[in-house]
């Protein structure tokens, strides 16, 4: 079933895999296609359990044969399917794999970041072991089960899945333009991120005027409202409905009061800070070809937009923006809201996202706006309902296509 897609046609595969992103870009080229992957991966605590059969059609459609495979950042959400169906992934002939400069193991400042990285993650493991079950445990638990770093699919990534380094690239923002990669005439990828600087790196919350508010849950407080208040459900004041924050507490002593915030708070802090920081470590990647322009965002924050959003390239790059992959699922604080009306109208954004292990995903202001901006063209992988022109479904994906001629 090899190259099912027509001549001149540019194909956009977005998998459901529930809490995840797997994109398969089908670009045309000479007679037929060439095929880059970007990402494979959902959450444990939000799979739909199909990333084997995600991979055995991923081989299937493009002949065993991938130019590319992008994995935007070491999330399980984002390379998860490189482990659950690594041994389909070394049957296929991959030419090339790109990663963040961060995963370079030669890297030293790369090193260093993700040995405090881990030190603090087994912190929390250790910590959640011993604290009593309430909504802010689970928030932290599902954290962790994403931060955890999946060997098996790093080593696969690294080692281009047992072919050897060669062909093993390590981006960063501004890094030279691929031009043509892999053959794929016309071609031409502009890598916005991640960036090297520190300083952009650390910056994962964005200023209030670019920030979207985090929705509520079903019990009417957001994933977000626990990571703000050190308190749990025993801090609710009947009478408003609330997490306490200013009074003095009927029920705990300064003690009492200073020890919950000191395991828990900080638990809850520490768990969203290292999720952002990983965030931020995201390939951003703008594909060019003909009139089109596709930006994958990975699950890019605050930092990595600032670093390359504004100045010519930031300009340029949104008015040649046609497809849009959202960030992070749709959450309140991977996408600025000045982002929004500088993208031309009518694009297609598409929406990788699933209500579990978040029930606060995606932001509902958010996707208003997206709606408004694009009009009918927001497509979410998680309901099909009424597919824009160009778009079609299968059992688990949904496609988008543009002609290039």
């Amino acid at each position: 079933m090899a190259n099912p897609f027509p001549d001149k046609i540019l194909n956009v595969r977005m998998y459901h895999v529930g809490f995840g992103d797997c994109f398969l870009l089908s670009f045309p080229s000479g007679n037929g296609h060439r095929h880059v992957l970007v990402d494979c991966g959902a959450h444990p605590k939000g799979t739909l359990g199909n990333l084997t059969e995600v991979a055995e059609n991923i081989r299937d459609i493009t002949g065993n044969h991938l130019t590319a495979v992008v994995a935007t950042h070491r999330h399980q959400d984002h390379i998860w399917g490189f482990e659950r169906g690594i041994k389909t992934f070394e049957t296929m002939t991959i030419d090339e794999v790109w990663l963040p400069w961060v995963e370079e193991l030669g890297n030293p400042e790369a090193r260093a970041m993700w040995r405090n990285h881990d030190g603090a993650r087994a912190m929390l493991e250790a910590r959640l072991k011993v604290a009593a079950a309430g909504p802010v445990q689970k928030a932290v638990a599902a954290v962790i089960a994403n931060l955890k770093p999946n060997q098996v699919a790093l080593d696969g990534l690294r080692s281009r899945f047992g072919r050897g380094i060669e062909g093993v690239r390590y981006l960063y923002g501004g890094y030279p333009d691929l031009v043509a990669p892999g053959g794929i005439d016309g071609l031409v990828v502009k890598v916005l991120g991640p960036p090297k600087t520190e300083a952009f790196l650390k910056r994962m919350r964005p200023p209030r005027a670019e920030r979207w508010a985090p929705a509520a849950s079903v019990d009417g407080n957001g994933i977000h409202d626990l990571m703000d208040s050190p308190f749990d459900e025993r801090w609710l004041d009947p009478d408003k409905g609330k997490y306490w924050e200013a009074e003095p507490s009927r029920v705990f002593d300064q003690v009492e009061r200073d020890l919950f915030k000191e395991r828990m708070a900080d638990s809850m802090d520490l768990a969203f800070a290292l999720e952002d920081a990983v965030n931020n470590s995201s390939l951003v990647l703008m594909f060019l070809i003909g009139k089109y322009g596709l930006l994958m965002t990975g699950d890019a924050q605050w930092g990595s937009w600032d670093s390359w959003m504004t100045g010519d390239i930031g300009e340029e790059t949104f008015k040649r923006v046609t497809l849009f992959k959202l960030g992070h699922h749709g959450s309140h604080n991977a996408t600025p809201r000045s982002i929004i009306n500088r993208l031309p109208e009518n694009l297609t954004v598409l929406v990788p996202t699933h209500n579990t292990p978040f029930p606060t995903i995606p932001e509902p202001d958010l996707m208003a706006a997206l709606a408004t901006r694009s009009k009918d063209r927001v497509v979410r992988s998680d309901n099909t309902g009424k597919l824009p022109s160009g778009c079609t479904s299968g059992d688990f994906w949904i496609d988008f296509q543009m002609e290039t001629d």
